[in-house]
């Protein structure tokens, strides 16, 4: 690193998660939220990358555990009930995370 940064040459360290999260710039610029999960308590997400003035982004939701969609998204594309329990039971999909 002394010798890249001695020649001008843009570069960082390669860090670990846990070393990244003691970085005084991920700190400083908020890169990432803290959120609350039901199931695992304080989690950190980054922010979106983009931030505008007049359209801010934010985390609206956490993404759902494996499975919690399955029920929609096969009622959706026109599944029955019995078809649902049927492609759970020969494990063909995931039952739902349980909380």
């Amino acid at each position: 690193m002394q010798r890249l940064l001695a020649n001008d040459v843009p570069s960082a360290p390669a860090l670990s998660r846990f070393e990244l999260l003691q970085e005084r710039q991920v700190r400083d610029s908020g890169i990432l939220e803290e959120h609350q999960s039901e199931k695992f308590g304080a989690v950190r997400l980054p922010r979106p990358a983009a931030q505008f003035d007049r359209t801010p982004a934010r985390i609206r939701a956490m993404a759902p555990l494996l499975g919690a969609d399955n029920t929609a998204i096969l009622t959706e594309l026109g599944y029955g009930v019995d078809e649902i329990a049927r492609l759970e039971r020969e494990q063909i999909v995931r039952k739902p995370a349980v909380t």
